[in-house]
C-alpha cells in the first residue's frame, strides 16, 4: 500500500463515526419533519378556530338584528304616549333600525351555507317583511287622529307579525347555536385526530430510528469481529500485517484482508492445478506401464500354462508305460518273481501312481489357471457320493488304523459331480495324510439356507493360526519337516479351493494344534426332487 493510499484511507471515517453522523442527521430530519407536521397541525387548528369565531360573529350579528327589532317594537308604546317631538324622533329612528336589521340579515345570508339555516332564514325574512309592511299604516292612522283604528290595526297585524318575527329570530339564533356547537365538536375531533396522527408518526419515526440504531450497532460489532478474524488469518496464514489504523474504516480493512486472501488463494489454486496436471501425467505414465506389465504377465502366465500342459503331457506318456509294465510284472505275466523282485516291482508301481497323481494335479491347476471350461451340473445323490469317496479312501485309512464315519442327510442336488469328487478326494487325502494313527475322520453333509455344507473333521496334528492364511496357496508347504515326513508339494488343498470357487462356493477351515482340523465346503445348490 502506498503512503498516499494509506493517507487517503486514513481520512476515511470509522463506521462508528459514520453511524453517529448518519443517525444525528436522521434525528434532525425526524425532528424537522415532526416540527413541520406539528406546525401544520397547529395552523389547521388556528384556521378552525378562526372559522369558529366567524360563526360566533354571525351569531352576534343575528343578535344585533334581533335587538334592533325589539327597538322597533318598543317604539309603539313610546309613540303612543310621547309628544310630537318624541313621535317624530321615533319615526326617524325606525329607518335606522330597518337598515341595521336588513344589513345584518344580508351579511348572515351571505355567510351561511347550511340548508337548514337558509330555510329558516327565508321564513325569518318573510315574517320580517310582513311586519315591516304593516307598521306604516299604524302610524298613518294614528297621525290622522284615528287612534282606535290604529290600535285595532296594531292588535290585528303588527303585534302578531312582530311576535312571529321575534320567534323567527329566536329560532334562527337557536339553529345557529346548534350548528356552532356541532361544528365545534367536529372541529375538536379533527384537531385531536390530526394531532394524534402527527404524534403517532413522530413516535413511529423515533421507533424506527431506534431499531435501526440498535441493529446497526449489532451489525457493526459483527463486522468488527469479522475484521479482527480476517486480520488474524492474514497475519497467521499469509505472514502479512494490515494496520487497521491506516486501512480506512472497518469495511475497508475487511475488504483489503479478503483481497489479500483471494490473491493468495488464486496463486495456490494455480500451483495446485500445475501439481494436478503433473500428477495426472505421472498417473497416466504409471497406468500405461502397469498395463504393459499386466499384458506381459498375462502373456507369461499363458506361456507358463502352455509349458506346464506340454510338460505334463510328455510326462504322463512314459509314466503310464512305467505303471503299465510294472503292473504286468506285478501280475507275473512275464514269469514268476522272487520275493525281493516282487517288493521292488511293488515300489515301482506305487511310486509311479504317486508321480502320476502329482502330474495330474499340476495339469489340473494349469487348466484352472488357464480358465478351462466348468463341468456340467447333474442330479447328484449327496449321501451316495460321500459314501463312494469314503469307500475309495477307506483302504488307505485302515492301513493306518483311521476310522471313516459318514453322516449325510443332504438329499439330492444339481452339481458338477466330477469337480465335487476331486474336492472331496483332496480334502480326504489331506485328512488321512495329517491324521494320527488310530484317529478318526467324520464326514457330514446338510443344507443351510439353500446351500450345501460338507464338513470333514479329523483328529490330526492341527494347523497353527499363523499358517492358516498360507494353507490354500499352491506349491506352499507349511513346514519343511512335515513335507519330508508326509510327502506332497502342496497342490491338493489349493486345487480344492480353486474348484470350490469355480462352483461358486468356498472352503473354510478351523484348526487347533494337537487336536485336529475341520474343513467346511459350502456350495450353492439347487435341490433335486427324488
Amino acid at each position: 500500500m502506498t503512503a498516499a493510499a494509506a493517507t487517503k484511507k486514513g481520512r476515511q471515517w470509522a463506521l462508528t463515526t459514520q453511524l453517529r453522523v448518519g443517525f444525528a442527521v436522521a434525528l434532525f430530519m425526524v425532528l424537522g419533519v415532526s416540527g413541520v407536521a406539528w406546525r401544520v397541525a397547529l395552523d389547521y387548528r388556528d384556521d378552525i378556530k378562526l372559522a369558529y369565531q366567524e360563526h360566533l360573529l354571525t351569531t352576534v350579528q343575528l343578535a344585533e338584528a334581533e335587538s334592533a327589532l325589539w327597538q322597533l317594537r318598543y317604539g309603539f308604546p313610546q309613540f303612543m304616549i310621547g309628544s310630537e317631538a318624541e313621535q317624530q324622533r321615533i319615526l326617524t329612528e325606525q329607518d335606522t333600525w330597518y337598515a341595521i336589521i336588513e344589513k345584518r340579515l344580508a351579511e348572515y345570508e351571505q355567510a351561511t351555507t347550511d340548508p337548514q339555516e337558509r330555510a329558516q332564514l327565508d321564513r325569518l325574512l318573510t315574517a320580517y317583511h310582513r311586519y315591516k309592511a304593516a307598521r306604516p299604516k299604524f302610524f298613518e292612522l294614528w297621525m290622522a287622529g284615528e287612534k282606535d283604528a290604529a290600535i285595532a290595526w296594531r292588535a290585528r297585524t303588527t303585534t302578531p307579525y312582530g311576535a312571529e318575527t321575534v320567534q323567527a329570530f329566536a329560532a334562527q339564533i337557536a339553529l345557529q347555536r346548534t350548528h356552532i356547537q356541532r361544528e365545534q365538536a367536529r372541529t375538536e375531533r379533527e384537531v385531536q385526530l390530526v394531532l394524534g396522527l402527527v404524534a403517532a408518526i413522530t413516535l413511529v419515526q423515533f421507533t424506527i430510528l431506534a431499531i435501526a440504531f440498535v441493529s446497526s450497532r449489532r451489525l457493526l460489532r459483527r463486522i468488527r469481529a469479522l475484521r479482527t478474524h480476517a486480520l488474524a488469518v492474514v497475519h497467521k496464514q499469509l505472514g502479512e500485517t494490515i494496520d487497521a489504523a491506516t486501512s480506512g474504516n472497518e469495511v475497508m480493512a475487511l475488504e483489503e484482508s479478503i483481497q489479500l486472501m483471494s490473491g493468495r488463494l488464486l496463486a495456490h489454486n494455480a500451483l495446485l492445478r500445475q501439481f494436478n496436471e503433473a500428477l495426472e501425467a505421472k498417473v497416466a505414465e504409471r497406468t500405461e506401464a502397469l498395463a504393459m506389465a499386466l499384458a506381459a504377465a498375462t502373456e507369461s502366465d499363458r506361456m507358463k500354462s502352455e509349458f506346464m500342459n506340454a510338460v505334463t503331457h510328455e510326462l504322463r506318456t512314459p509314466l503310464n508305460g512305467v505303471i503299465g509294465f510294472a503292473e504286468l510284472l506285478k501280475d507275473e505275466v512275464a514269469g514268476p518273481l522272487n520275493p525281493q523282485q516282487a517288493e521292488f516291482v511293488a515300489d515301482i508301481h506305487a511310486s509311479g501312481l504317486r508321480l502320476l497323481k502329482l502330474v495330474e494335479g499340476i495339469l489340473d491347476m494349469s487348466r484352472l489357471d488357464a480358465g478351462g471350461e466348468a463341468g456340467k451340473a447333474e442330479p447328484v445323490d449327496i449321501a451316495a457320493l460321500l459314501q463312494e469317496r469314503a469307500a475309495a479312501h477307506r483302504s488307505a485309512a485302515e492301513a493306518r488304523g483311521i476310522t471313516l464315519e459318514v453322516d449325510a442327510a443332504a438329499g439330492h442336488a444339481r452339481l458338477d459331480p466330477q469337480a465335487l469328487r476331486r474336492i472331496l478326494d483332496a480334502l480326504l487325502d489331506n485328512a488321512i495324510k495329517f491324521n494320527r494313527d488310530t484317529g478318526t475322520i467324520r464326514i457330514g453333509a446338510h443344507r443351510v439356507q439353500g446351500r450345501l455344507e460338507i464338513v470333514i473333521t479329523d483328529t490330526g496334528i492341527g494347523i497353527a493360526p499363523a499358517d492358516l492364511p498360507k494353507l490354500f496357496q499352491p506349491l506352499v508347504q507349511l513346514d519343511g519337516a512335515l513335507a519330508r515326513q508326509y510327502g506332497g508339494i502342496g497342490l491338493g488343498l489349493a486345487l480344492a479351493q480353486r474348484l470350490a470357487q469355480r462352483l461358486g462356493g468356498t472352503i473354510e477351515v478351523k484348526s487347533e494344534v494337537g487336536k485336529g482340523s475341520t474343513f467346511t465346503l459350502r456350495l450353492p445348490m439347487e435341490e433335486e426332487t427324488t
